[in-house]
């Protein structure tokens, strides 16, 4: 008998849904009977009850049916409910700390990334610098053409004498040519 396929004019869809059912609240049951519970599988709010001077938490309904009703010492119930809070905080701590570490780990990339564009920057700026050096040395090339020309022609206007160059060499100045 497989409930996933029921035929709805069947005369056992009823006796079904309910095995279904009840297999399904005995799931909850079990699974919901850990730490402090809040509600009873059943849907009823539990209360807190003082027995003998311990105290429990009951269903309303588990006075008539205690199989599938929740009744459980507090005692147990903290016990159970630290147990679980605590390999709860256990997970939180590792995941914290798995997360501290990618956190750390992408600063680190992007500290990379940001020096790699600032080393591109520079690189840029370089190459910048490097074509207005080189666009300098072509114009002082030019001016030390300029300069020689005019001292040559400076020294052509004299008589070609070496008194006269001497001359005109002491009041023009020599500038290193």
């Amino acid at each position: 008998m497989f409930v996933g396929l029921m035929d709805p004019n069947d005369p056992n869809v009823y006796e079904w849904k309910k095995a279904k059912n009840h297999i399904q609240m005995l799931g909850y049951w079990a699974d919901g009977n850990c730490g402090i519970m809040t509600w009873c599988p059943c849907g009823e709010d539990l209360i807190q009850e003082v027995v003998d001077g311990t105290r429990y938490y009951t269903c309303e309904q588990y006075k008539y049916d205690s199989v599938l009703h929740v009744r459980k010492r507090w005692d147990t119930a903290i016990e159970e409910e630290v147990l679980r809070l605590k390999d709860e905080n256990e997970a939180h701590t590792k995941k914290i700390c798995e997360l501290g570490a990618e956190l750390h780990l992408a600063k680190r990339k992007a500290e990379r990334e940001a020096i790699g564009e600032e080393v591109e920057k520079l690189k840029e700026e370089n190459a910048e610098q490097a074509k207005k050096l080189h666009e300098l040395g072509v114009q002082h090339e030019k001016t030390i053409n300029d300069v020689r020309e005019l001292w040559d022609s400076i020294l052509n206007l004299s008589c070609g004498c070496s008194n006269c160059k001497d001359e005109v060499k002491k009041t023009v100045g020599v500038f290193g040519l």
